[in-house]
């Protein structure tokens, strides 16, 4: 008789997750129509190219963490690191937490597979450093493209 209680709400708490992901979809056909017109112009060079630069964020990402890894003698497959790499992205999507419920699925994935608690510390962290260091590295690019371009001043 306990468990009746605590399920009433399950019903309910579908129906307004059905409900939010129809008013989501319905506010989002202009974006779909946008997306749909974006499609029929695409240049398939320009296409295979932004594919490519994707992938190697995804192997970058891995070839990280298994450089960290390797020092610390835990051995982890290239192709699981790149699973784990796309792994992040989704939990990072699914959960938007700042990047931190893929990263502890990640950490979590690595020790399973035998890293020591550390060495998944260290490749984290090593991970997060070059992420931050990437993304300072385009900023410094993108000012300097539009102070060069005229679009602003030094």
């Amino acid at each position: 008789m306990s468990d009746r209680p605590s399920r009433n709400w399950l019903p309910w708490l579908l129906g307004v997750a059905a409900l939010a992901a129809v008013v989501v979809a319905a506010t989002h056909l202009a974006e779909e129509r946008a997306f749909v017109d974006l499609l029929r112009n695409v240049e398939p060079r320009w296409l295979a190219v932004a594919v490519a630069l994707q992938a190697a964020t995804y192997l970058a990402q891995a070839t990280t963490w298994l450089v960290v890894l390797h020092r610390a003698d835990a051995r982890v497959p290239f192709g699981y690191a790149c699973a784990l790499s796309l792994q992040k992205l989704f939990v990072d999507q699914a959960l938007p937490s700042l990047g931190f419920s893929g990263t502890l699925a990640v950490a979590r994935s690595l020790q399973l597979r035998g890293a020591a608690r550390p060495a998944v510390t260290a490749a984290v962290a090593v991970d997060i450093g070059c992420y931050f260091a990437a993304y300072v590295a385009c900023l410094g690019v993108a000012l300097t493209v539009l102070v060069a371009g005229g679009h602003a001043n030094s």
